[in-house]
């Protein structure tokens, strides 16, 4: 089973004080690839949260600022990969 094909939020990342719900959603599928890091287009992750491309984009650039995740590959608009 693919990790985009559905979403399993942690309590732990449900009880993380400073993000928002979306945040939180888009940051469990990262911690279940956390072994080997998430390779997705902001395209799939915009599907998985029902919200557009550039609001994925968004919410990755505030979860790295927060210092929740790395993106990798940041000079390929394609994919891009996210790490704990």
């Amino acid at each position: 089973m693919s990790p985009l094909d559905h979403i399993y939020a942690p309590a732990e990342v449900l009880k993380l004080v400073g993000l928002n719900l979306r945040e939180k959603l888009l940051l469990s599928p990262v911690i279940s690839c956390a072994e080997n890091g998430l390779f997705a287009k902001n395209k799939e992750l915009a599907g998985l949260l029902n919200t557009g491309q550039h609001r994925v984009s968004d919410l990755l650039v505030s979860l790295e600022r927060k210092g929740y995740v790395e993106i990798v590959n940041k000079q390929s608009r394609h994919r891009r990969g996210w790490t704990l």
